[in-house]
């Protein structure tokens, strides 16, 4: 592997504007972890206008895992983050349509890796993999024969 794949968007003050001229002016802000992304640097942004749904996901975060932003009240705070070159922020959507296959694609030895020694074993039964994003994570469901098991993609892909 010569460089890490990451399939989401990077954050930008444009962006970030047009959360707040669409209503989404609810943020969650939480660690996230990605090959290629130095540890304790990298941030997902969750966007809202519910502030119900809002809550709901900043309470799921561990302690000092991140907290929900008012962009109405701390936009210099996120912007400051943003403007740093100390922290990477993105946003949980995608920056191509094909992003899961090129995850799975790219990261396929190390998946393979996690999952062996995880005690998925080799085919007659085919392993399938279908990620998804929640509440800030990236999930992997994975399929073998009658089991399912999720995991946090970022274990199953930095093996």
């Amino acid at each position: 592997m010569s460089a890490a794949y990451n399939p989401f968007e990077l954050l930008t003050l444009p962006l970030l504007k047009n959360f707040q001229r669409s209503k989404q002016h609810l943020l969650v802000i939480q660690r996230f972890n990605w090959p290629g992304v130095p540890a304790g640097r990298g941030f997902m942004i969750t966007p809202y206008m519910n502030e119900n749904t809002a809550k709901r996901h900043a309470e799921l975060l561990g302690s000092k895992e991140g907290r929900l932003v008012n962009l109405y009240l701390e936009m210099d705070t996120v912007i400051g983050l943003l403007n740093s070159t100390k922290y990477l922020l993105f946003i949980n959507s995608f920056r191509e349509m094909r992003w899961s296959s090129r995850v799975l694609s790219y990261y396929q030895k190390n998946i393979q890796s996690y999952l062996t020694a995880n005690g998925f074993t080799a085919p007659p039964d085919p392993i399938e993999i279908e990620l998804s994003f929640e509440t800030g994570r990236l999930k992997a469901v994975v399929r073998y024969g009658d089991h399912k098991q999720t995991f946090d993609a970022y274990d199953l892909i930095s093996s």
